[in-house]
């Protein structure tokens, strides 16, 4: 949740390595912060707990945990489930 906390967006190893081989050292700015909602499901979803239980305890819809999943994947740059549990392990979030 570090890289959450700091606005930074999340690079993965191997788009660090693809930028390095091009020679650049930045990444395309831009990028936004995930609302505390979404923060807050990311958090959840590192503890082990799935989209429908997320929803149950914090009474919302599964549609709208999904929705904040996503939104927040994308704001970090995450393209799928298996870099958002990448990001989430190397932020010292997941069990």
């Amino acid at each position: 949740m570090q890289t959450v906390h700091r606005v930074a967006p999340y690079v993965s190893k191997g788009l660090k390595e693809r930028i390095a081989e091009l020679g650049s050292e930045t990444v395309a700015g831009g990028a936004k912060q995930p609302s505390p909602r979404e923060g807050e499901v990311l958090r959840l979803l590192s503890s082990g707990l799935s989209v429908t239980e997320i929803a149950a305890q914090l009474n919302r819809s599964v549609t709208a945990i999904s929705r904040q999943k996503g939104d927040a994947m994308r704001k970090l740059g995450i393209g799928n489930d298996a870099e958002l549990f990448e990001f989430l392990r190397n932020e010292g979030l997941s069990n």
